[in-house]
């Protein structure tokens, strides 16, 4: 199911691999009340070194994955209104926005050739500029 090319050697090059191919496929996608569709980064087949990862290992990430692309977001994601957000509002991520979470709190599914997965906004623990900093 995954359509990413070995080749793709880094999260900018995959972000936009990802969001090419989900282009107009999701438009009849709606994603209910808090949840987010984040698309799972995959590793690439070589590390910054030039070490070859087998594809034992790459396959992980759609299992342990801990880092996502957001490609849709329900109409009351990150629209907090607690006291403690509005004494410390946070930064809400955008469609297009690396993101990083607990493998645990997701649902995974399978979507327009990607792993995906479903998660509550409030399980999502930040935004990255790169999905390779998370292990």
């Amino acid at each position: 199911m995954q359509f990413i090319s070995k080749e793709i050697a880094t999260a900018g090059d995959q972000r936009a691999a990802i969001l090419e191919a989900v282009a107009g496929k999701l438009d009849g996608l709606d994603v209910m009340r808090n949840r987010v569709l984040v698309a799972t980064y995959v590793m690439p087949e070589k590390t910054s070194g030039g070490i070859i990862r087998i594809d034992k290992t790459r396959d992980e990430g759609r299992f342990q994955g801990k880092a996502g692309l957001i490609l849709k977001k329900g109409p009351a994601a990150f629209k907090f209104d607690t006291p403690m957000d509005k004494d410390y509002p946070s930064v809400e991520p955008a469609v297009g926005d690396w993101v990083f979470y607990r493998a645990a709190d997701t649902w995974e599914c399978g979507l327009v050739g990607l792993y995906c997965r479903f998660i509550y906004d409030d399980m999502i623990v930040g935004r990255i500029s790169n999905p390779e900093m998370v292990w």
